[in-house]
Formats: C-alpha cells, sequence, structure tokens
C-alpha cells in the first residue's frame, strides 16, 4: 500500500490556486488603421457573400497585386459563422436608442493583408506562380490576429474589433469612419510609407541621414520607430544630424531616442554632447523644479494633463543620457553628475518620479567613473537590440563569470559566451553570435567587449506532448496556444523559455482542476527543424483524487460550520483544485473582508491516500487552519484631486468613517464614484491607497480622483472620525 503523503500550505498553493496569466487582465487585440495600412502589402474590398466560409471574391483592390474578381481564402475568418460572433457591441460611452441586435455580415469586408514571405500555400500548388486562392496570407495588425486586420461595412459605415476598456475584451464595435474616409487614409498612410521606403534607400549613408532627418517629426509614430532604425545604418555618417537634432527642442519628445543613436554611432566619441546636454538640463530643472507640486508628472498645478508632457518629456531625454553615461563613462562628466544628482535628491517632487530612478541612474553613472579612476576594468555589449545589459550581466554573475578582474582567461572568455548564447536562446534567439574584443579608446582602462549579432528568432512549429492519457494532446495545445502571447511581427510565435514555462503550469492547474492534484507538465524537450522548434513536454497525470474529509481551524469570527459550507464540493466528489483553490483564497479572504479582516491567511495541509479499489484513484483530506487577523475599523477616507465638496463626495459612499471595514462596501463605493461620470475611470487598485494602525486596528483610506474636465485640484478633502 502505498503511504500517505503529505504536502506543506505552501506546496499546496501551486496546487490549488489558479494560474492567472500576466496577460489576462491588460491590453488586447485592436484593430488601427496606421499600423494594419502600413504593414499590408495588399488591401482589398472583397465579400463572402451570404455563406461564411473564410472564402473571399475580391471586389476592389486598394492596394498589391490582386485583381476584383480574384478568389482568397483566409481560413481564420470563417470562425465568423455564427451570427453571435458577428454582433456589433455597444461601448461603455455609448448607447444605441433602439434595443434592436445589430450584425455585420460577410457582403463588404476591407482586408488588410500580408502575404505570406516564405511562399507556403494553402494547398498543394506546383506552378511557378500560385494562384491567389492558395496563396497563405497574414494578418497585417500588430497582434498578428486576423480578426483585427479586418473591417466590416455596413451601409457606407464602418466596425472592427477594438478594446474599449483596459482591462476588458476586444469589442466589435462601429469605427467612427465612412468607407470612403478609411480607404483615403489608408492609402495616405501607404503613400507616406513609399515616401520613406524611397528615403531610406538612399546610397549615401551621409545624404541618407539628412534626408531621413524630416521624418523623425512625423505624426505617425511608425514614421518616426522607422526613422530611428533606418538612421542607425548611417553609423558614423549621421552624427552630424543627431547632434542637430538634439539641439531642436521642438523635437524634445524623441530626444531620448535621439541620445541613444548618438551613443551607438559615436561610441567613445559622444561623451562632450552627452555632458553639455547634462549641463544644459540642469540649468533647466534649477528654474523649473522649486515650482513644481507633487505629482506633477500626472498633471498636478498645471491646467491639464497635457501641459506636463514636455517637462515629462525633458526628463527622458536626461535619464537616458544617463544610461548611456552608464554603458561609456566619460571622465568630464563626473562634476555635473553629481551635482545633478545632489539637486535631484533635495527636491521630492522630482525624486518621487520612478522611484528614485533618476538618482540611482546618476549614482551607477559615478560608481562607472569611480572604477575608471580606480583603473578597474568591466565587461561591455554592443549590437543589443532585445536584450538588456543588466540581464546578460546578471546571467555572468549567476553563471561566476567574472564581471571585475579582466582581463580574463580564454576559458572564462569562453564560458561567458557560452551563457551570453543560453540566455538568448532561452528566449528564441538560438543563432546569435558572439565575439570578444578588447575597447582600446581608453589606454588607462581594460574593458572587455562582446560584440553581438542577436539574428532572427526562431518560431514554434509544433508542440507535442509525451505521457499523456486522460487529456488530449489537442485540447492541451489549445490551452497553450491562449496562454501564449509572443508572437513577433512577422506572425511566428517564438519561443520564451520563461513563458513557456508558465503555460505549462498552466497546464499543471487545469488538470488539477479535474481532481489530478499531482499532475505535472515538465522538461520540454527542444529540437530545431527546417519549419521552427518542435517541442515536446512530457505529461505525469498521476491519480484522479477524491476529496476525503476536511477539518477547519482557526475559524472564530466565521464558524467552522459555514467556513465548510461554502465549498461546494463534497466527499466522494471528484476534488475540483481549482474549486477548492478559490474557496480558500477568494471566497473566504472575501467573506473575512467584509467583517474587517483584511489580514485572513490560510494554511492547508494534503493528505493523499489511496482509494483501495484498484484503479488509478485515491482520496484526498484536508486539514486548514485559517489565521483570521484583527479586525479593522475605518479611521479616514481622504480624496485627492478633486474640488468638489467634501460632503458630495461622502455622500456616494455607502462606507462610512467609524465604521468596521467592508471589502464590499469599499468596491461599491468605487463603483458608484465612477457611475457618477465626474470623474476618469477610478481603478480600486491602482488609484487608492491603505494604511493601516495595527495597535488600534485602524484603517485610512485615500482615494485618487481626476475631474474629467482635466482641471487640476490640489485641495485635499477628509472625513475623520474624530471630527464633528
Amino acid at each position: 500500500m502505498e503511504p500517505i503523503r503529505k504536502y506543506s500550505g505552501l506546496v499546496l498553493l501551486f496546487l490549488l490556486c489558479g494560474n492567472h496569466s500576466p496577460v489576462s487582465a491588460g491590453i488586447r487585440p485592436s484593430f488601427g488603421i496606421e499600423v494594419c495600412s502600413w504593414n499590408a502589402t495588399h488591401i482589398v474590398v472583397a465579400t463572402e457573400g451570404k455563406t461564411i466560409d473564410g472564402v473571399f471574391r475580391v471586389l476592389e483592390s486598394w492596394r498589391g497585386d490582386l485583381n476584383p474578381g480574384d478568389t482568397i481564402k483566409i481560413p481564420e475568418l470563417a470562425s465568423f459563422k455564427p451570427p453571435s460572433s458577428r454582433a456589433v457591441s455597444d461601448p461603455w460611452y455609448e448607447k444605441r436608442n433602439s434595443d434592436q441586435g445589430l450584425f455585420v455580415t460577410g457582403e463588404r469586408m476591407v482586408l488588410f493583408l500580408k502575404k505570406d514571405s516564405s511562399g507556403s500555400t494553402l494547398e498543394a500548388d506546383h506552378s511557378s506562380l500560385p494562384s491567389p486562392a492558395s496563396m497563405r496570407w497574414k494578418s497585417s495588425s500588430f497582434y498578428n490576429e486576423m480578426n483585427v486586420s479586418v473591417v466590416w461595412i455596413e451601409e457606407g459605415k464602418t466596425f472592427g474589433f477594438v478594446q474599449v476598456m483596459n482591462p476588458g475584451p476586444s469589442l466589435l464595435i462601429s469605427l467612427g469612419l465612412s468607407e470612403d474616409e478609411l480607404k483615403n487614409r489608408a492609402l495616405e498612410i501607404k503613400d507616406i510609407e513609399d515616401s520613406f521606403l524611397q528615403t531610406a534607400a538612399i546610397a549615401d549613408p551621409a545624404n541618407r541621414a539628412e534626408a531621413l532627418a524630416s521624418f523623425a517629426r512625423h505624426p505617425l509614430y511608425l514614421v518616426r520607430n522607422a526613422t530611428f532604425e533606418a538612421l542607425k545604418t548611417s553609423g558614423k555618417a549621421a552624427l552630424p544630424v543627431l547632434r542637430r537634432m538634439l539641439a531642436d527642442d521642438s523635437l524634445l519628445g524623441v530626444h531620448s531616442e535621439v541620445v541613444g543613436l548618438l551613443v551607438e554611432a559615436g561610441r567613445g566619441e559622444v561623451g562632450p554632447d552627452l555632458t553639455e546636454l547634462i549641463e544644459k538640463n540642469l540649468a533647466f530643472w534649477r528654474a523649473t523644479g522649486p515650482a513644481l507640486k507633487k505629482g506633477w508628472w500626472n498633471g498636478e498645478g498645471f491646467d491639464s494633463w497635457e501641459d506636463a508632457v514636455p517637462l515629462r518629456d525633458r526628463y527622458s531625454e536626461v535619464y537616458s543620457a544617463f544610461l548611456a553615461l552608464r554603458k561609456r563613462p566619460s571622465r568630464e562628466s563626473e562634476a555635473v553628475v553629481a551635482q545633478f544628482r545632489d539637486f535631484w535628491h533635495s527636491l521630492p517632487q522630482l525624486e518621487e518620479i520612478g522611484s528614485n530612478q533618476m538618482t540611482q541612474a546618476c549614482d551607477e553613472v559615478l560608481r562607472e567613473l569611480d572604477r575608471l579612476k580606480s583603473n578597474v576594468n568591466a565587461i561591455r555589449f554592443e549590437g543589443l537590440r532585445v536584450f538588456d545589459d543588466s540581464e546578460l550581466l546578471k546571467a555572468l554573475s549567476e553563471e561566476q563569470v567574472a564581471t571585475n578582474g579582466l582581463p580574463l582567461s580564454p576559458k572564462q572568455v569562453e564560458q561567458a559566451q557560452s551563457t551570453i548564447k543560453k540566455v538568448m536562446a532561452s528566449r528564441g534567439y538560438r543563432h546569435a553570435t558572439v565575439v570578444a574584443r578588447n575597447d582600446q579608446s581608453d589606454p588607462n582602462l581594460k574593458t572587455l567587449i562582446f560584440v553581438i549579432n542577436e539574428g532572427a528568432p526562431v518560431g514554434i512549429a509544433e508542440i507535442r506532448f509525451a505521457g499523456s492519457k486522460v487529456f488530449s494532446s489537442s485540447g492541451l495545445l489549445a490551452r497553450m496556444r491562449k496562454c501564449m502571447v509572443g508572437e513577433e511581427p512577422d506572425g511566428v510565435n517564438i519561443y520564451n523559455a520563461a513563458e513557456f514555462d508558465f503555460c505549462l503550469r498552466g497546464l499543471d492547474n487545469f488538470a488539477r482542476s479535474r481532481g489530478y492534484l499531482e499532475a505535472r507538465f515538465h522538461d520540454p524537450e527542444i529540437e530545431e527543424t527546417k519549419d521552427g522548434l518542435v517541442i515536446t513536454a512530457h505529461a505525469d497525470e498521476g491519480k484522479l483524487y477524491m476529496l476525503g474529509e476536511i477539518t477547519v481551524e482557526g475559524a472564530k469570527a466565521v464558524p467552522a460550520d459555514r467556513v465548510r459550507a461554502m465549498l461546494s464540493v463534497q466527499p466522494g466528489e471528484i476534488a475540483n483544485g481549482e474549486m477548492i483553490g478559490k474557496w480558500l483564497f477568494e471566497d473566504l479572504k472575501r467573506t473575512y473582508g467584509e467583517i474587517g479582516h483584511i489580514e485572513y491567511t490560510a494554511e492547508v495541509e494534503p493528505e493523499f491516500k489511496e482509494a483501495g479499489n484498484g484503479a488509478n484513484e485515491g482520496i484526498v483530506d484536508f486539514k486548514v487552519t485559517i489565521d483570521e487577523g484583527r479586525q479593522f475599523r475605518v479611521n479616514v477616507i481622504r480624496f485627492e484631486g478633486s474640488r468638489l465638496p467634501e460632503k458630495e463626495l461622502l455622500s456616494l459612499l455607502p462606507i462610512r468613517a467609524g465604521d468596521v471595514f467592508n471589502q464590499r462596501l469599499f468596491e461599491e463605493s468605487i463603483e458608484r464614484l465612477n457611475k457618477s461620470g465626474r470623474f476618469e475611470l477610478i481603478d480600486k487598485d491602482r488609484d487608492t491607497n491603505f494604511t493601516t494602525d495595527e495597535e488600534q486596528g485602524l484603517i485610512n483610506i485615500v482615494i485618487k480622483l481626476n475631474n474629467r474636465d482635466g482641471e487640476a485640484a490640489p485641495e485635499q478633502s477628509s472625513l475623520n472620525r474624530h471630527q464633528p
């Protein structure tokens, strides 16, 4: 007989808690006319007719070599066959007068497409020129999802999928454009792209940089991003242009990018440029900083949030200069960096931005300069695009490759190169090259530079599961695909070891929600093929467990029998790990939160036993130990950012100072403030602050408000339970 196995409560957190994806609440795919037009090789008006099957007949061609009458196939769009998937939603800020539901059809649609550069087709086509119907098409959207690369046309109006509120889903809504307006904007963007590409193709590096400069101030961010990438190709010849851009305050919004390009192009020659830039910023902040109010970054003390944008840009400009000096320290900058740090640290309204990151950046530069003076050597990197110096230095440190005390032995250099390649391979960059060389720019300093070519990332071609008997491979694969979000602009799902392992843990939790509490999906093996990576994950599903006995200790404010009754799973039923985890760490936490016990925690100890029926089944008992913590009452409710009278604000809240704190009433209070329509959306987590007095059992609540009219409101109102 298999012995009884016990696990600590910490281990059981992994068995029972849901595996919430970090992107489950966040930015979701949306249609964007700019990015879809810019990336598209073909833009067409097409129809599916009455049958929604992913087969289209081209009606008009706005861009590309498809012709009216051509047939194209986009299998992904066949998923819109159910009418419910084509239902138009109302944004929260706009309601239709009619209750009649609106559905888009497939009669007229605008498709923003990219031709598959690999030349692959949907079906066998051995001709030298595949027909349009057999060609494979990709989404031109940033998200690489076809549903946000299409616009439905109904009676001249346009509809597309947009994330109306974050967090929240992508909804099919009216885009507020006519078909003609959509077409004109799409073609305008393609014309801009053509002009840019023509400029970027100028052969002479200096002439190319001069011609590209005008695009740096373009209102379309895609053009600006492409401009900075193109300027890199001019190398040192771009320095005069970059210096001129950095001196132009009308380009302040892109100065942080210009600083990066300047350092990349000039390397050891740009110390004077960076020093001058910091001196200029020190004079600016000395004149401006003392008059700023706390919270200026978010518009406090200004008529509107937009008035703070130039200051944000100025901040980014000088911060990027410090980051650049950290990589390429310049002796002549030491005095001004120290002066800047001391001044910045002297003003709380400056120091609060980014959790003191400006002061920290100054300190890092000064440490590098101290290293220069003491002739201590260092490791540096060149050529990084996706990766950051800090993560590579951290990896070298963890692998015990010396980052000080150069020179490294040939064996240590080889070990460092191997470590760097390993880090890059873990993010899908499996063919990076790493070359080591000594920096000769400063005769007083020995610096080992790793010149890195990251190369192109490798996509995932297939995911397999070895050993899975209970759960189908197709079902597991569907869950993995839903979890993985690391798609690159070319539509390939790029391997990321951390993300892949996170999603495997999601499969663990899925299996545990079905009673397989010891299930593990682990140790993925990777094979690279011509089509990409084939990854095989191993599955140990374990036994199916039925729920046995549950004992509850430590419950006083909520009786133990009530605690147990809140779990719907009964003895003898499948032990649903997800439901048990929700009961312990959500439902009970909410119940205790409604009676002021905001520090509730639970420790769980399971006992796994054989069922004794000969099947691959078991029984699990749970011992639950509850620590209720003390009960808290509301001491103070304060509001920041609104000029509205205190009584008017408090009248909206069901929670009151002096009452036992109630989490449900607090959330209702935030909901009522939001429904009042007077403020920008208040997030109950980000826009509120709690402080507690453990000894007295009191809690203070601060709610941050932003008036919808953008009016700054520095006054603070409050109600204290000791006030009349």
